[in-house]
């Protein structure tokens, strides 16, 4: 699944295309989004916004310089979704998928099967709800995994 820019979570939104659950914000959050990212203002005009990211294409850039945050899980939700709420560090709470290759990859390297209420992870916190889990902060010892 690629990853979705502020920007073109966004554009979708005004453009009333489907987005992923986490990812789904107001026409309102969008207008605001693409005006503090781009210093531009076409209000709700989809069309508008599309052709001025086309030839502006430096405006996507920004992406890529998205913080990275500790802080620990709270809850989960079994659901096709896989949801689940961290509190970061700051106070604040997102709430973020789980990344099935994210999970296996944890499974091969640390031998955990699945997250768990109080586990400290690492999120990259991006705009209009596109957080991600990339890292396990101090993962749990595996009995199983050689060290034993």
């Amino acid at each position: 699944m690629s990853r979705l820019t502020p920007i073109e979570v966004a554009l979708r939104t005004l453009e009333g295309k489907q987005l992923p659950p986490r990812c789904r914000i107001a026409p309102a959050r969008a207008v605001e989004i693409l005006q503090n990212r781009t210093r531009q203002d076409f209000g709700a005009n989809a069309a508008k916004w599309r052709q001025w990211v086309r030839q502006n294409p430096e405006c996507l850039k920004t992406f890529e310089n998205a913080p990275f945050v500790s802080g620990t899980i709270i809850s989960l939700e079994k659901s096709p979704e896989s949801l689940c709420r961290v509190r970061l560090d700051s106070g604040d709470e997102v709430e973020l998928p789980l990344d099935g290759n994210f999970i296996r990859n944890l499974h091969r390297k640390y031998g955990m099967y699945n997250f768990q209420q109080g586990l400290r992870v690492r999120v990259r916190v991006l705009e209009a709800g596109c957080s991600r889990i990339v890292a396990v902060d101090n993962p749990p010892f595996c009995p199983d995994d050689g060290n034993a």
